[in-house]
């Protein structure tokens, strides 16, 4: 029986943003066409294998480790890179990436299929009978070509647009909406346009994000007013970038109903100065990963510092007692004297040969829980949020409370009770307006006595 071959090409192959995939096959002298409504950024694909990398970075390792004299050694750090900046640009890379190697697989298995089943049947195959067979089988599911001004089309210009100004956390903020948008269509049946974002969409989609499920805290369902409000000033961001664009003239998303706001002061969890000194002293010369992970929540907490500039540390930023460097998230230049309270941060960096540690957030994050209780952290402690008009009680020992945020938060807290001048920490942590340095500060009772008794 003859055989027919399925080939993967990328409608668009120099586009600087994801773009279609189109399936080809040639037979009896016809070529056959068909979109498969999956769309991939250029970067990510491989050519050669005509899936995505992550399908590629997986032969190569089978292929090393059957016959390691074949020098893949190259390629393969390459596609581990491009696959890491997948992973910090958009959360859910890897499972995108496997499910569109899924899909391709599945059309080419429904492809060779449907060939051969005509083969049998002895009718003559065409483009057209192949066409229908193959929309019988994936036109449910298979997402329709976007016309170039479609919603989702202008959404990934957008977040192309913004990834060399904005902070990769950013970033993956604008991924994560876009990827709760598309949940939100499919589930609703929600055609979401630039027409449909109007109040009714408000309503639906507030009420969706509401729905989902709250990993911060348990047997509570529904994400916190703060994280709600994050979701629609970033597409209330994004819509006001489109219309200076011409690319819509829909304004409803300035309606004053259509709001983003959130509480202005949410209470906070931070350390005091004692228990900073108590990490900063803990013998941890016995597990090489937690000294790692104290010495960078220290570093961070006496310099203030945002946890993006922290992870791009470099040596030759520090110059006289000084580290100089351009923040990632402003593009600003910031100053940060190593000096009085924050020297501990130059003695750590004594220590570490004036290097600072790499860690993965998400592994400083599990650990610094653990050291945070190895020191002593445990006290209960409880914080409200809200869900809605649902008011959160979320209680835990103070060392659950532990991240790479809470670094910045109680340096602007413990400066604040050392009396520093408001406008001198914005100084040293780049905040340009009071209300938002405010937002970090969380002084304590004790500390209000303290304060009191001393006037």
């Amino acid at each position: 029986m003859k055989q027919i071959a399925a080939n993967f090409k990328l409608k668009k192959p120099s586009a600087s943003a994801p773009t279609l995939i189109i399936m080809k096959c040639y037979f009896n002298r016809q070529r056959f066409t068909y979109s498969t409504g999956r769309k991939i950024h250029p970067q990510y694909w491989h050519e050669g294998t005509q899936r995505p990398i992550t399908y590629r970075l997986e032969l190569i390792k089978k292929e090393m480790k059957t016959n390691p004299a074949v020098d893949l050694e190259n390629e393969k750090k390459i596609i581990e890179l491009l696959i890491k900046q997948g992973k910090q640009l958009n959360p859910v890379f890897m499972t995108e990436m496997q499910n569109i190697a899924n899909d391709l697989n599945r059309f080419e298995d429904h492809l060779i299929s449907a060939y051969e089943y005509l083969l049998r049947q002895k009718e003559t195959v065409t483009p057209a009978i192949l066409k229908e067979m193959m929309d019988e089988q994936f036109r449910q599911q298979m997402p329709s070509e976007q016309p170039e001004n479609s919603f989702y089309n202008r959404f990934d210009q957008f977040i192309q647009s913004r990834m060399k100004s904005n902070s990769i956390l950013t970033i993956r903020k604008f991924n994560t909406l876009k990827t709760r948008l598309k949940e939100f269509e499919k589930k609703h049946r929600y055609k979401i346009t630039f027409e449909s974002i109007d109040l009714v969409f408000y309503d639906k989609f507030r009420n969706y994000l509401f729905s989902l499920d709250n990993n911060r805290t348990e047997d509570v369902k529904g994400l916190l007013n703060e994280t709600v409000s994050k979701y629609f000033a970033n597409l209330k961001t994004f819509m006001q970038w489109s219309l200076d664009r011409n690319y819509h003239n829909n304004t409803i998303f300035k309606h004053n109903q259509f709001s983003a706001k959130k509480r202005t002061k949410n209470e906070i969890v931070t350390i005091t100065e004692k228990e900073l000194m108590k990490l900063y002293n803990l013998d941890l010369s016995d597990n090489p990963l937690w000294k790692n992970v104290r010495d960078l929540f220290c570093f961070a907490t006496f310099t203030g510092q945002r946890w993006s500039d922290i992870a791009q540390f470099r040596k030759e930023d520090v110059r006289d007692n000084w580290w100089i460097f351009e923040s990632q998230k402003t593009k600003e230049t910031m100053r940060v004297p190593l000096k009085g309270f924050i020297s501990p941060a130059l003695e750590i960096l004594r220590k570490n040969n004036y290097e600072l540690p790499k860690v993965i957030e998400q592994v400083f994050n599990r650990e610094i829980k653990h050291i945070g209780e190895e020191a002593g952290l445990t006290e209960s402690v409880t914080i409200y949020r809200y869900s809605g008009s649902q008011r959160i009680a979320i209680t835990k020992p103070k060392h659950k409370f532990m991240s790479s945020h809470m670094a910045r938060r109680s340096c602007v807290t413990i400066l604040l009770q050392r009396g520093m001048p408001p406008t001198t920490i914005m100084k040293l942590t780049g905040h340009k307006d009071l209300k938002t340095l405010m937002k970090y500060e969380n002084t304590s009772e004790e500390a209000l006595v303290e304060a009191l008794e001393n006037i």
